[in-house]
């Protein structure tokens, strides 16, 4: 017996909703006819629940592919009492009994068209993209769970909006490493160190402060940053002490007046206003402020993905075979080195935690994911220590042994 499984809108945390897919929301849609139709009569066994199941399921597809059918609790209400009356323990004798009352009229067999649901708005995602290179990315980590608030529906709706958004509009990772957790920014000849540390923090700066002037100008950049950032001190940097303005210029070139850059193939090819980025809300300060750290939680999940290292070996985006006429970037993938994935939802808790408190991002972020039983020692953070160091030297000084164990320098 099949139920439905995929794309299911269900309840979220935080008061919203999710959509999601899997055995855990078929098998719970068959407990819930079950305990239905249980309703209705509980003194019958439940072998008769489960034969009447099978017997009003739609059987709309093979049966080496969809046992008894799709799962129909409205058509099994309708045949309850009648199926009551031919009822029997044993499977060749109810077979028989069903068999003539189908003949006769008394009970019908589920033969209508399978429903299909138009018009439902919903955004999905996973840590990787499809075979077909369809966008599937980080809106599950807004899913996270938090035990001190909750954000709105249409809350968390913006939020996962905004952490879809990188890949969406400005992907290449290299080119736009400040957005994508990368450890080096690569475009023509400029390369440079990117601190993923400092650019999630600065993103999130960006998301707190946000303001908007009397004509409807956003300003991204009107506020005295928190923090400071040195360079990260590498011989073969070509920019030095300017990689740092270089990070937080890369970041602001993404921001115009009234919305974001839109990018093919590596370059600017125009612009989308808030109001469509935000999925058609309104543009108000608060929306563009969680569309803005969802751009962060991107950022920040994405280093387990782009600058991680197995054995000293950056993980790459080389094909592996999950199963077969299955492949996936390795890097891309949840389930090669699992606990980066694990270690990027726990990072993607603390995310949730900044914005239910409307704060920046800090370095103990990194710090408690480094100390966090998620993170098993199976992979490594390039420049993670470094990177931290630049930022908070007496944080990293006090905590350098969690912290480079956790880094590949």
């Amino acid at each position: 017996m099949v139920a439905l499984g995929q794309q299911i809108v269900s309840t979220g945390a935080f008061g919203g909703v999710c959509v999601v897919g899997g055995t855990s929301l078929a098998a719970p849609h068959v407990t819930a006819v079950a305990s239905v139709l249980w309703q209705k009569d509980r003194s019958v066994s439940a072998d008769f629940i489960r034969s009447l199941l099978a017997f009003t399921a739609n059987q709309y597809g093979e049966d080496y592919e969809y046992g008894n059918g799709l799962v129909d609790l409205e058509f099994a209400l309708s045949q309850f009492d009648a199926f009551r009356e031919v009822y029997a323990v044993d499977a060749d004798v109810l077979n028989e009994q069903v068999g003539a009352a189908v003949e006769v009229g008394t009970l019908d067999v589920n033969e209508k068209p399978v429903e299909e649901f138009e018009g439902v708005v919903y955004v999905e995602g996973s840590w990787w993209k499809d075979a077909d290179n369809k966008d599937k990315v980080h809106d599950q980590f807004a899913e996270a769970d938090s035990a001190i608030g909750k954000l709105s529906g249409t809350d968390l709706a913006i939020v996962k909006l905004g952490a879809l958004a990188p890949d969406k509009y400005f992907s290449g990772m290299y080119r736009n490493s400040e957005w994508h957790g990368q450890e080096l920014h690569r475009e023509d000849i400029i390369t440079y160190k990117s601190n993923y540390v400092y650019a999630y923090i600065y993103i999130t700066e960006i998301a707190k402060n946000l303001k908007k002037d009397s004509s409807g100008k956003y300003l991204y950049n009107n506020f005295t940053s928190a923090i400071s950032v040195n360079c990260a001190d590498y011989g073969d940097c070509n920019l030095k002490e300017k990689c740092v303005a270089r990070m937080k210029a890369e970041i602001l070139e993404k921001f115009t007046d009234k919305g974001m850059v839109v990018e093919t193939d590596g370059k600017p090819t125009g612009e989308k206003d808030w109001y469509t980025l935000l999925g058609n809300r309104t543009a108000s300060v608060r929306n563009v402020s969680l569309y803005i750290y969802g751009l962060a939680l991107h950022s920040v999940t994405d280093v387990f993905a782009h600058s991680t290292y197995l054995d000293g070996v950056q993980i790459d985006h080389e094909k592996i075979e999950i199963s077969k006429d299955n492949t996936q970037s390795a890097a891309d993938c949840v389930l090669y080195v699992p606990s980066r994935f694990a270690c990027a939802s726990l990072m993607s808790k603390y995310v949730v935690y900044r914005i239910l408190n409307d704060d920046i991002g800090n370095v103990l972020d990194f710090y408690l994911v480094a100390s966090s039983q998620k993170y098993d020692g199976n992979f490594k953070i390039g420049k993670l220590g470094k990177y931290i160091k630049a930022i908070d030297q007496s944080f990293y000084d006090a905590r350098k042994n969690i912290l480079d164990a956790m880094s590949q320098n």
